[in-house]
């Protein structure tokens, strides 16, 4: 079964840079002109709004029995295969909402070196729109092509 057809899949590749020439020298440019990064990477990511836990977090998933504990703990099978040396995975949680509407996105993923760099953000739902009544636990599950690189992850500033 392909992931497209799983609930809240997206594919993204983060296009971490334009190649400019310094000196002479190759180099990339982070997106908008930021920190200079080495390379973008590609991610899957699935988001849903009950479940995620009171608590606001990141975990790093560096295997696929972690892979799965994270889906069983939302209550859905995984979306895709993890791949030990290929993948690395992130659950998030938002913590407790008092709406719906909040959702985790993926600011950047780059790859520094041998660590994989991620910023997430905690999107709020846009004002001038309705959102559910009810509580929620919005959670996001990343899937990383991470050639089994080591990965961080923070929460945008």
């Amino acid at each position: 079964m392909s992931n497209t057809g799983h609930p809240g899949y997206r594919r993204r590749t983060v296009l971490a840079g334009l190649a400019a020439s310094v000196a002479g020298a190759a180099s990339l440019v982070g997106v908008g002109g930021a920190q200079p990064v080495q390379g973008a990477v590609s991610y899957n990511v699935w988001r849903g709004q009950y479940g995620g836990g009171t608590e606001k977090r990141i975990d790093v998933l560096a295997d696929a029995k972690a892979w799965k504990r994270a889906w069983q703990g939302i209550d859905k099978p995984p979306a895709a295969v993890f791949v030990v040396g290929k993948h690395r995975g992130l659950f998030v949680s938002q913590g407790q909402k008092m709406t719906g509407g909040f959702r985790v996105e993926v600011v950047s993923a780059a790859h520094d070196g041998n660590v994989v760099r991620v910023v997430l953000r905690d999107a709020a739902p846009p004002a001038d729109r309705f959102a559910t009544q009810a509580l929620a636990e919005p959670w996001g599950i990343v899937l990383l092509e991470t050639a089994g690189l080591r990965v961080e992850a923070r929460w945008a500033e």
